[in-house]
């Protein structure tokens, strides 16, 4: 009958657990609110996504956005945009108001800008994403409206000429992901979070496995087993059903025992804790988090991390992540809102690359690589690490060893043209020189000049 019952549960617990897997694994769902509060729940609870998420928007906030003249090939740092971005409203700082862009658009895969002004932008803020419904058109399947629904009012902005406007002449843009299963039922991005949703529930689930492992004193879970000679009873076997789904069901319940009454024993099943290891098994969670979200593990975790790697890491995290992501959002920037301004069509947004510190040591590496080929100036050179131009910097310096293919570089007179020597007024000259032991002249001058007559002329 006990057999019965554990083998009841068990098939219980399993068809839980694969429906728990075809929801996880399943199709992509079409976005609801519920869906971007359990990732918020995610980012508060579980440390890889939340280190992960917040490492990525402080290292997008450390980079500076300026303005590139396209036509003069050179950065503009004052101008009304970027006075803008610096301060987007009165409630929010240029830091807070990336960090919400780059959050909203990881944990959602979308990010909602709300544009204040009718004509150059005022104030801009960032609208959570569950606070925003997409509806389609019936024309085309293409968004028609966005809802915008708070606990105070709803708001409505309404396609006009492509872009979406409310009844104040307020304006609402949208950053979205790829999203494979794009359709009318279905207008938003795919959020990062969700191909790693199964690692992150295993993540939580061992947290809570092992907390509550060590609030009922580190005991495993047992099995309690009948010794009685007579069978048991359909009300004691309720009461075991009944106690084995309160007391054992979930990770929370961890480590508790249960008593009965009765002629049962208990046996600790300390060998399943083994098994599942559920150390090891966060750390390969916590792995795939990072590897998600293109985080190189020497960035986030000491027994990976040291002088040697990390250099090339940080390198590796701006090339696979900082820069593509900020590169997207400052498109996205260029085409929805600084379209508004006049220089939109010579200036873009963008970030001078030479002000990144991750990125200096690859900088100076291809710069001195640049200085021994002479083919730059040292105002050039200075130019590219962000430094002005100097008095006389524009001259390009060869080393004095090198020259043209081809050419002796050992005879005596090497040019292509020889100058032309005067052979005799060499002659009068050594001769003039010659001294004898006593430092005395060998030749008078008259003897000098018989001399050069007779072997010149």
């Amino acid at each position: 009958m006990f057999k019965s019952i554990v083998k009841s549960n068990i098939e219980q617990k399993s068809y839980e657990a694969n429906d728990l897997s075809f929801f996880l694994l399943g199709s992509y769902d079409v976005f609801n609110s519920s869906n971007i509060n359990k990732y918020i729940s995610y980012y508060y609870k579980s440390s890889p996504l939340f280190t992960a998420i917040k490492l990525i928007a402080d290292n997008i906030n450390s980079i500076d956005i300026v303005l590139k003249d396209e036509k003069k090939d050179e950065f503009v740092y004052n101008h009304p945009v970027l006075e803008l971005l610096q301060n987007p409203n009165p409630f929010s700082s240029n830091d807070l108001f990336i960090e919400a862009m780059i959050s909203n658009f990881l944990l959602s895969g979308d990010c909602f800008v709300e544009i204040i002004g009718s004509s150059r932008p005022i104030e801009i803020y960032v609208i959570p994403s569950q606070y925003v419904t997409i509806n389609a058109s019936s024309r085309d399947g293409y968004p028609d409206t966005y809802q915008v629904s708070s606990n105070t009012q709803t708001r409505i902005f309404r396609r006009k000429n492509k872009r979406y406007y409310s009844s104040n002449g307020n304006e609402i843009i949208h950053l979205k992901s790829y999203n494979p299963e794009y359709n009318s039922n279905n207008l938003r991005g795919v959020s990062y979070i969700q191909p790693i949703e199964l690692e992150i529930t295993q993540y939580l689930l061992a947290s809570i496995h092992n907390n509550s492992t060590l609030k009922n004193q580190g005991r495993p879970s047992g099995i309690l087993t009948y010794k009685g000679g007579e069978a048991v009873s359909d009300e004691a076997t309720n009461r075991i059903k009944e106690g084995l789904q309160k007391t054992f069901s979930g990770a929370k319940n961890s480590g508790n025992t249960m008593f009965l009454g009765g002629d049962f024993d208990f046996k600790q099943l300390s060998e399943s804790i083994k098994d599942m290891d559920f150390a090891k098994l966060k750390i390969q969670t916590q792995v795939a988090i990072y590897n998600a979200l293109k985080i190189p593990l020497p960035m986030i975790s000491p027994d990976h991390m040291s002088l040697a790697n990390m250099e090339t890491s940080k390198l590796n995290f701006y090339d696979n992540c900082i820069i593509p992501l900020l590169s997207r959002v400052l498109k996205f920037l260029n085409k929805e809102l600084f379209v508004r301004y006049s220089e939109s069509e010579t200036h873009k947004l963008d970030f001078d690359e030479s002000t990144i510190l991750a990125l200096r040591p690859r900088q100076y590496s291809n710069i001195e690589t640049l200085k021994k080929s002479g083919v730059l100036t040292t105002n050039e050179i200075r130019s590219k690490l962000g430094y002005e131009d100097i008095e006389g910097g524009d001259t390009i310096y060869q080393p004095l060893n090198l020259m043209p293919i081809g050419q002796d570089r050992y005879t005596i007179d090497n040019r292509q043209t020889p100058a032309k020597k005067n052979l005799k007024e060499d002659f009068v000259y050594m001769l003039k020189k010659q001294k004898d032991a006593e430092n005395n002249l060998v030749f008078s001058n008259d003897e000098v000049e018989s001399l050069a007559q007779d072997y010149y002329g």
